[in-house]
């Protein structure tokens, strides 16, 4: 089991924790595990994924290496799948990734909403966006 806290991630096997950390040892705000089981995680100034080290123990991979090119983007609040990928919705941007890309989708948007394969942005009330 999984759980994201204030100190990174806790790991429990049924008879003892672990902390595994995120890579700017920040608050994770949410995790999703995607169809494959990967675990992603959207965190405080960062976002990535749970991967197995040369022993066999989960570590954090950051993506936020990634998104080089993407101003300084706070929270990451929320992480979610569909069939197109793997999002992150940080305050006012919007990040997307599949496989080895990442790309910001669409920025300035107030929130999300997801609901099966339909990704609904809206700013306050007005439906301006639908993928």
């Amino acid at each position: 089991m999984y759980f994201g806290n204030d100190d990174g991630i806790l790991e429990y096997d049924g008879s003892s924790w672990r902390l595994i950390k995120t890579s700017n040892n920040s608050i994770v705000r949410s995790m999703c595990m995607d169809s494959k089981g990967r675990i992603y995680v959207a965190a405080s100034s960062d976002f990535g994924y749970l991967d197995a080290d040369s022993i066999g123990q989960l570590q954090f991979v950051s993506l936020r290496k990634l998104s080089l090119n993407i101003p300084n983007f706070g929270d990451v609040w929320d992480v979610n799948e569909n069939s197109n990928g793997i999002y992150f919705k940080p305050k006012i941007k919007f990040f997307v990734f599949t496989i080895i890309i990442l790309q910001l989708l669409i920025q300035f948007f107030h929130t999300d909403y997801i609901k099966l394969e339909t990704i609904y942005l809206l700013e306050i009330t007005e439906l301006v966006y639908k993928k």
